[in-house]
């Protein structure tokens, strides 16, 4: 079992706390410094399988890695598998694809992606549900994202993390698995924050 941030009822991380907000982040009311995020490129990569899991997932693509690239008109996530990400997933099953962000104003935006009769994106932020203006897509072991700068108040820095989870199959029992990028905690972007914790 591993010791990282808790999914809520959907597999989804919780984000409330202080300590997730960017340090020295250069949006609005940040101190600038730094890479700027229209020209920022990151990729973080699990250096083994570390899925938490319980029952029969069989099917369940893990995480393997992350980048994310700035550019002028806004941030793209590729999301990497272990195995192909189903465009449609057993009968009885859901799996969650997240990417949450927090900037340094404490601004909240969470992507949760849901797949149990195809594939459909909704997005909460910290003025309640918005309407998703970016890009997914699903390309075999792939899932890019793609984030406006508009949806997030115009460039800034921020912390993220990405999460997948699996639920369900109710013929073969309780079953559910869940991975998230970094392991615990948040990583920053353009510029690692003092909260990321690394893989061992």
């Amino acid at each position: 079992m591993r010791a990282g941030r808790s999914p809520d009822a959907n597999g989804t991380p919780s984000a409330t706390n202080d300590e997730d907000r960017p340090e020295g982040s250069g949006g609005p009311g940040g101190s600038g410094g730094g890479e700027a995020p229209e020209a920022a490129s990151l990729t973080v990569e699990e250096r083994k399988s570390d899925a938490t899991s319980s029952g029969d997932v069989t099917g369940y693509p893990e995480l393997s890695s992350a980048t994310l690239e700035g550019s002028d008109e806004g941030v793209t996530i590729e999301l990497g598998f272990a195995r192909a990400v189903p465009q449609k997933v057993p009968a009885g099953v859901r799996m969650t694809v997240a990417f949450s962000i927090i900037d340094a104003e404490g601004n909240r935006y969470l992507l949760n992606a849901l797949s149990d009769d195809g594939w459909t994106v909704g997005v909460v932020t910290s003025a309640g549900q918005a309407e998703f203006g970016g890009r997914f897509d699903i390309s075999g072991k792939r899932v890019t994202i793609g984030i406006p700068w508009t949806d997030l108040g115009g460039p800034r820095p921020f912390n993220w993390i990405a999460s997948s989870a699996w639920t369900g199959n109710p013929e073969k029992g309780t079953s559910y698995a869940f991975d998230s990028i970094p392991d615990s905690g948040f990583s920053g972007f353009p510029k690692t924050t003092g909260n990321q914790e690394k893989s061992p």
